[in-house]
């Protein structure tokens, strides 16, 4: 497993960090100072953090943490862990280098801000040698950008009169919390009802929040680099993959072997051209460690399917990626064939063990009831 959970794994899962270090890999990282991303590396031998009220960006900081890390001559072999929060809106706002704040970086803060990441990922890699070292660069989530320019549960003013309030007096924090919730749900439903007489469904969306509920691919569509060590040669992969695949893939970049079953599938053979096509597992996420995400789905290279988790609400949700790749028209009331074929697939992953996922997958396959839903 390679995210990051509120949830704690199973005692007897296998995780890519403690496979590494049995076999021998010293375990470093650098994440923000909060136990929320510590989940993931409880465990490890060496810890960096930086700060996260604000965050610390890389511009503020953390990238020369980064290079410092890299400079010390960590004794190989090693594995280093590093999570940004530079793509997230500090205030309500992208916060990047004032050298990048012009066109030619980009039309909007979103793009500017990824420019000046783009910068710091230089610098990194001028202090890694791909001769040895396999960098892997990729996301836990997306996010929703404006098509405003800001979101819609954005109250710039009230959030620094709170955040004040917060630092000079934290016992009225809670009290202030609940305020401040309330006048933003209110600027919520005021602003969409005058939004909505300019926007579309999709630019509504953009004004949302990632924990709004839906799977759309702003969300769950990720970017994936992988570099160095024996991947010699430049390519782009249009083919989906899948998170639950970076774990084989390491393992089988670094020549280790697992003996336990385990979610996912190396991507060596997809740089060859040589993989089968394959669904992948999509839901929300919940902050409370002891309630599951309320929406479930499957995403193919032609079909999106997602519902609630207990089907109970009655709302399904199925989008044409190839003629409709901004998600817009939910074709599920009009294509109940799909829908089926998609929830059995959907069904399949939804068992108790890894092996039992992939045993009931490739009997759908086999019996081509999924012909509709894995078709490019």
């Amino acid at each position: 497993m390679t995210g990051i959970s509120l949830y704690d794994n199973h005692q007897k899962a296998s995780r890519l960090f403690d496979v590494l270090a049995d076999h021998g890999y010293g375990r470093h990282c650098t994440i923000p100072d909060k136990s929320f991303f510590k989940t993931l590396t409880r465990q490890f031998e060496d810890h960096d953090t930086y700060s996260v009220d604000p965050y610390i960006l890389l511009d503020q900081g953390t990238g020369k943490q980064i290079i410092d890390k890299l400079e010390s001559k960590m004794k190989e072999p090693w594995v280093y862990y590093v999570h940004l929060m530079d793509l997230h809106p500090t205030g309500g706002k992208f916060v990047f280098s004032p050298m990048f704040d012009s066109e030619q970086y980009g039309s909007s803060t979103y793009e500017r801000t990824v420019s000046s990441i783009d910068m710091w990922i230089g610098k990194i890699l001028e202090k890694i040698n791909l001769d040895n070292t396999i960098l892997i660069l990729t996301a836990d989530h997306g996010d929703y950008i404006p098509i405003t320019g800001k979101k819609i549960s954005e109250i710039k003013t009230t959030q620094n009169v709170f955040r004040k309030i917060k630092h000079l007096t934290p016992q009225l924090e809670p009290l202030g919390l609940k305020l401040f919730l309330f006048i933003q749900k209110l600027a919520i439903k005021f602003r969409k009802r005058k939004l909505a007489k300019t926007l579309d469904e999709y630019g509504l969306r953009t004004l949302g929040k990632r924990t709004d509920g839906g799977l759309y691919d702003e969300i769950v569509n990720v970017p994936l680099l992988v570099a160095g060590g024996p991947i010699k040669t430049a390519q782009i992969i249009s083919q989906q993959v899948r998170s639950v695949d970076i774990f084989p893939t390491v393992l089988d970049l670094v020549e280790k072997n697992l003996e336990d079953v385990i979610d996912g599938k190396s991507l060596l053979p997809t740089l060859a051209g040589n993989s089968e096509k394959l669904p992948v597992y999509i839901e929300s996420a919940s902050t409370d460690p002891n309630t599951p995400g309320l929406v479930v789905g499957i995403r193919t290279s032609k079909y999106k399917y997602f519902r609630s988790r207990n089907g109970q609400d009655g709302k399904t949700f199925l989008f044409d990626l190839q003629n409709d790749p901004l998600e817009k028209s939910n074709i599920a009331s009009s294509n109940q064939e799909i829908v089926k074929n998609m929830e059995e697939i959907l069904q399949s992953l939804l068992v108790k063990s890894p092996q039992q996922a992939k045993d009931s997958l490739k009997k759908l396959i086999a019996k081509k009831k999924a012909n509709l839903s894995l078709q490019e």
